[in-house]
């Protein structure tokens, strides 16, 4: 494990438009994926990872693919990837470990995979993590512990919710069943993570219960958060950046790109007043004492404002699932449910202040300044 932290602390970042720049290292998360303490990953088990838009899921397991990979432990993380349609796998990641097997499995979809990993052709997710899963049972006759990472599954409506739900439950006694046999015969391991949005785990974590684990992962700590910012190039006070991002990485990147204010208006203003227009269809009367409860306890919120805060990404559900990562006490983040970053908390407190919708940027920073 100490080489793959090393490995992850010393990767490096390139994007378009903002350079190059070093990935937080996230060390306890890969410590909580990579020893059973927490749980996180057992053989034979499928886990529901989830976390705040932008926080990182997805990054931190293709670093953590590559690393592993690179180094070679007895570990492989396949990732498979669909990006905008549900169920239609876009993007394959495979470690040098599987991939005659995995390129052999998508050509018998009449499919290929680039060398970037952009899947050429139409391949149901479902079918092709089912057919890895049973050849790594089956054929992989060596001692390895195999990771496959759904990235970002979505259900946007109801009958994707159910199929996602259904799938959930029948596929998880599936891979019980056969990793365990694979584990005893052979001292290996098969685990299944499915990365996914908060909104959705609400929906169907008390319907699923127990069949799989429930994982959260957090942004950024307060100390990692000023290490981005620095190698990003941010000019701003790391406590104000603190109290509007909560150390969201992805926050961070659009502020470099757009500057604070630009990103404050198109991303936090913006989606503020879609929740108050939405919650006021349903709220009325209520809206002005529905947001006091909301800015006083987040946990103490209207289960009707929960609802549009969930479904814009405004709130996420923190109820039910571990931790893999550190999670501050801060006002925004309660025992069930946060608010995404604490711009959307401290907005609303301001709105809520001088009893109006249409405030500013600069007033709302005013707010975020004065905070003890």
């Amino acid at each position: 494990m100490s080489r793959v932290i090393d490995g992850v602390k010393q990767y490096r970042i390139v994007e378009v438009g903002i350079g190059e720049y070093s990935f937080i290292d996230r060390e306890v998360e890969v410590r909580n994926i990579f020893t059973s303490e927490k749980g996180v990953v057992l053989g034979g088990w499928i886990t529901v990872l989830y976390g705040p838009k932008g926080c990182g899921k997805s990054r931190f397991f293709e670093v953590l693919s590559q690393i592993t990979s690179e180094i070679g432990v007895d570990t492989d993380i396949v990732i498979v990837s669909s990006e905008r349609e549900v169920w239609s796998v876009e993007r394959v990641y495979t470690p040098k470990t599987l991939k005659d097997i995995i390129n052999y499995l998508v050509s018998s979809l009449n499919i290929n995979i680039t060398t970037d990993g952009e899947v050429r052709g139409y391949a149901d997710m479902v079918r092709l993590v089912d057919m890895i899963s049973k050849y790594v049972v089956y054929r992989l006759r060596r001692k390895r512990d195999v990771i496959i990472v759904l990235d970002e599954v979505r259900a946007d409506s109801p009958e994707r919710l159910s199929e996602f739900r259904g799938w959930l439950e029948s596929f998880a006694n599936v891979l019980r069943n056969d990793a365990s046999r694979y584990w005893k015969e052979f001292n290996g391991s098969l685990a299944l993570i499915a990365l996914t949005s908060d909104a959705m785990v609400k929906e169907i974590r008390f319907k699923v219960g127990m069949k799989v684990n429930w994982v959260f992962m957090w942004n950024l700590p307060y100390d990692a958060m000023v290490r981005l910012s620095k190698e990003l190039g941010l000019g701003y006070d790391p406590k104000i950046l603190w109290r509007l991002t909560g150390g969201n990485p992805r926050a961070l990147v659009r502020i470099k790109i757009n500057g604070l204010r630009s990103w404050f208006e198109m991303e936090v203003l913006k989606s503020v007043q879609v929740l108050l227009r939405e919650a006021g269809k349903v709220l009325k009367e209520r809206l002005w004492l529905g947001i006091e409860k909301l800015i006083n306890n987040v946990d103490d919120v209207d289960p009707e404002l929960e609802k549009v805060l969930l479904e814009l990404n405004i709130g996420i559900f923190t109820g039910g699932g571990i931790p893999i990562s550190e999670v501050p006490k801060e006002v925004w983040i309660g025992e069930n449910y946060a608010f995404q970053i604490p711009a959307y908390y401290y907005t609303l407190k301001t709105i809520h202040k001088m009893r109006k919708f249409d405030i500013t940027v600069n007033e709302v920073l005013r707010e975020v300044e004065g905070v003890d």
